[in-house]
């Protein structure tokens, strides 16, 4: 084929069925909704900002002048706010535009245990969710989540941990023991075995066996009390960074 046949060629690329630019299209801006996990400087004037958006999972925007504008971004465009955005994608990072507050979660900021919360749900959303990939669920469980925070409910929130790792296929198994087979039943204490699941009293090689009650809220019930809930954080995080192999930085708040 010569060189006219293939700039013909590309071009024709470039276009759908319907005869829509296709290149063109990728670019164009769009909104999202989805929540600040994450800010960081970028040189004088602009911040890189990392989102998680329900249809596109978690992104790196490029907030251009937003250190500076008091108009585009001023007094939202902060960590764990729920945001609506204008954005287009990009080659390496996506350009962000503009921004309109849907829940600012202004409280869960007055808290410091509601921000070390929070701060390790950011943590397992940058683990298991990954970059530009749809995570509906994954988004639904995490955003209760903040939302329980930012009302004082600190205890509840820790009962949405069980889910984020079953919507991403990590949850240990939780009927049986793993060691032997044997039914745990309710009432019954276990440990977790790396790797595994819960594993009886006899088959456990842990002695920090977990509490009946915090065994019922890993299988899905809900979280009452602050000994529980801490319980339930430090046993799934430890469980999270043996399966990842990689450390964890908000087991040491």
């Amino acid at each position: 084929m010569n060189s006219l046949g293939l700039n013909v060629l590309r071009r024709l690329r470039r276009f759908d069925w319907t005869g829509t630019d296709v290149s063109r299209l990728s670019k164009a801006r769009r909104n999202i909704d989805g929540v600040v996990l994450h800010l960081r400087d970028f040189q004088d004037s602009h911040r890189i900002v990392e989102f998680f958006s329900p249809e596109e999972g978690r992104l790196s925007l490029m907030a251009r002048g937003a250190r500076a504008s008091k108009k585009r971004f001023a007094g939202v465009l902060d960590q764990f706010s729920r945001l609506r955005a204008v954005v287009s994608p990009g080659r390496d990072l996506w350009s962000v535009y503009e921004v309109a507050p849907v829940q600012l979660r202004l409280n869960l900021r007055t808290c410091r245990e509601s921000m070390n919360r929070a701060t390790v749900l950011v943590e397992w959303t940058r683990i298991l969710v990954p970059e530009e990939q749809a995570a509906p669920e994954f988004f639904r469980f995490f955003d209760h989540a903040l939302t329980l925070l930012n009302g004082g409910e600190l205890s509840r929130a820790v009962g949405v941990y069980p889910r984020l790792l079953d919507d991403s296929g990590m949850l240990p198994e939780l009927l049986a023991c793993a060691g032997c087979g044997r039914e745990i039943v309710a009432g019954d204490r276990a440990g977790l075995m790396t790797g595994e699941g819960l594993a009886c009293t006899r088959c456990s090689p842990r002695r920090d066996l977990l509490s009946s009650e915090a065994i019922k809220v890993i299988r899905g019930a809900r979280c009452e009390t602050a000994e529980v809930a801490l319980e339930v954080e430090r046993v799934l995080s430890l469980w999270l960074q043996n399966e990842v192999g990689q450390p964890l930085r908000t087991l040491s708040l």
